[in-house]
């Protein structure tokens, strides 16, 4: 990973958008003040609530949702419980009809 600096946030995000760089509120919380983060994080919010930003975004592939860290955290982290749990149901059987165990 190569660290991008830029002057402002708002550089930032626009170069964001056409994927000249990938930031993510997760990562940068991490190892920034947590006064930046908040920050980050207001301005964020007001930026994707604008109509042509949320276009942009959606046309993209990334669809704009706008919460805070902790409820990205705990919305991923239910997403891979649910999917983990998919895959045992839909694996288990499998399983134990041909015995597989693990190497």
């Amino acid at each position: 990973m190569t660290n991008v600096s830029y002057q402002g946030g708002a550089p930032g995000l626009v170069a964001m958008l056409p994927g000249e760089v990938s930031m993510t509120l997760a990562s940068m919380a991490s190892i920034s003040p947590q006064a930046v983060v908040n920050r980050l994080l207001v301005e964020s919010l007001k930026l994707i609530k604008l109509p042509d930003m949320r276009e942009r975004l959606l046309a993209s592939g990334v669809e704009p949702v706008g919460t805070t860290p902790a409820e990205f955290a705990a919305h991923t982290r239910q997403e891979v419980q649910q999917e983990v749990q998919q895959e045992v149901q839909k694996w288990a059987h499998v399983i134990k009809r041909t015995g597989a165990k693990p190497d």
